[in-house]
């Protein structure tokens, strides 16, 4: 409320930048101006403050191929999270839907797109842009898909969500949406063992 309110300015600091820094500032972002909370917004947030500013996908991911980081870490995977419980907690003010998160998500993983695959701009600019597809490119072809049938644009200030622990919820969409109890599991066998043929 004071940023937009008083409109002043805010320092961020941490250690190295790339983890706290753009969770933080990309929540504020999407909180305080309602571009952010469209699309096209998403992705110049996403861009700006997570891919140019150095945030190290690759490892935080455990993208690389000889072997698997020491700094592997859901960064990104929390932030989605921190982003889907706004949407929650506001269901009208965002034009994207669950599904162009899950979306990110799944293909933060899938190593799809080469949008998510490297530690820094430079990386990416040299070795990945003319190589490998881009996410948004894809989003741009399936708009319609995730398009928030209940979007209504805010503009009457700030966003505040709620972080009362009774708030938060489990994301269901995300975490829940796969059902192990449709899995085939050996024959004759009470254990959770997945059996493939």
């Amino acid at each position: 409320r004071t940023i937009q309110g008083e409109r002043v300015g805010v320092l961020v600091h941490c250690s190295d930048g790339w983890d706290r820094t753009p969770q933080l500032c990309t929540l504020a972002q999407l909180c305080v101006d309602p571009y952010y909370r469209t699309i096209q917004g998403l992705q110049v947030l996403i861009e700006k403050d997570w891919m140019a500013y150095g945030h190290k996908f690759s490892d935080r991911c455990a993208h690389s191929t000889s072997q698997p980081s020491e700094e592997r870490s859901p960064i990104f995977l929390l932030w989605l999270d921190c982003v889907w419980q706004i949407m929650r907690q506001f269901p009208t003010v965002f034009e994207f839907n669950e599904d162009l998160l899950l979306a990110l998500l799944d293909n933060l993983y899938s190593c799809r797109f080469g949008t998510f695959l490297s530690n820094c701009f430079l990386d990416r600019e040299k070795h990945l842009n003319a190589s490998t597809l881009s996410i948004w490119r894809w989003v741009e072809q399936n708009y319609a898909r995730f398009l928030n049938p209940d979007y209504a644009e805010y503009s009457e200030g700030p966003v505040i969500p709620s972080v009362n622990p009774k708030n938060i919820k489990v994301w269901e969409g995300y975490f829940e949406r796969f059902d192990l109890s449709q899995l085939p599991f050996a024959p004759g066998s009470n254990n959770p063992t997945v059996y493939y043929d």
